[in-house]
């Protein structure tokens, strides 16, 4: 009897270990090994200067595809993505990325834009300089408008980047924050804008700066 069940028990045994084995493998595909596109890589600085980090899965409550691309000289912003094979798809409608292993370096490439050249990282850790990479972070900004007086000439308009706001009270107690009632407020991608605004009796251009995270504030007077 003891014999037996030993020998059925040996065959058990033999049965589910290539089923461990199996898991094992996956979690090695997936995990950041020497030979895998996953973990965080650090962009070897160009002629531009520029700095960028890339976290490619691993981070904190995100899905295991999901990457954060962090650009803290040049054009700055948290860009966030997900990676399916070798192609990232960013959440904010920006042309795809191409990533493949060249020998122990990435190469990072946008194959649908011509002017792009590609770019190498090796691997790193995440710097934070950014954001967390746990974290949120944003990939736009906030522009405001708004007055500190009654100017006489009704509601104010203002147009930026084809769209449009209305300022429609003053703050005559201090600046107001991006966001408030009655100030024409726009979330927009990072970038150098220019606007126009109008009433009745007056008229104002110019540019504003927008900033990843950012608050820019605007205050038109007469």
């Amino acid at each position: 009897m003891k014999t037996r069940f030993l020998k059925v028990l040996g065959v058990f045994l033999l049965c589910i270990t290539p089923f461990f084995m199996g898991c094992e493998s996956d979690e090695e595909e997936l995990g950041g090994g020497a030979d895998s596109l996953y973990g965080v890589w650090v962009r070897t600085n160009g002629p531009s200067g520029d700095e960028t980090e890339i976290a490619i899965g691993g981070i904190s409550g995100e899905p295991e595809n999901r990457v954060y691309m962090c650009e803290s000289v040049g054009t700055t912003g948290l860009y966030k993505g997900y990676i399916n094979g070798n192609t990232i798809s960013w959440d904010n409608g920006m042309a795809d990325a191409r990533v493949v292993l060249v020998g122990n370096q990435l190469e990072f490439d946008y194959p649908s834009l011509d002017y792009v050249i590609p770019t190498l990282y090796n691997r790193g850790s995440w710097s934070g300089d950014c954001d967390d990479s746990g974290g949120g972070g944003s990939t736009t900004g906030n522009a405001m408008f708004w007055t500190s007086s009654d100017l006489g000439c009704g509601n104010i308009t203002v147009n930026i980047s084809n769209s449009s706001g209305v300022i429609s009270q003053y703050y005559s107690g201090g600046t107001p924050n991006c966001g408030a009632g009655g100030c024409a407020n726009f979330t927009l991608p990072p970038g150098n804008y220019s606007f126009s605004a109008s009433c009745s009796s007056w008229n104002w251009n110019g540019t504003i700066t927008v900033t990843a995270g950012g608050c820019s504030r605007m205050k038109l007077y007469n």
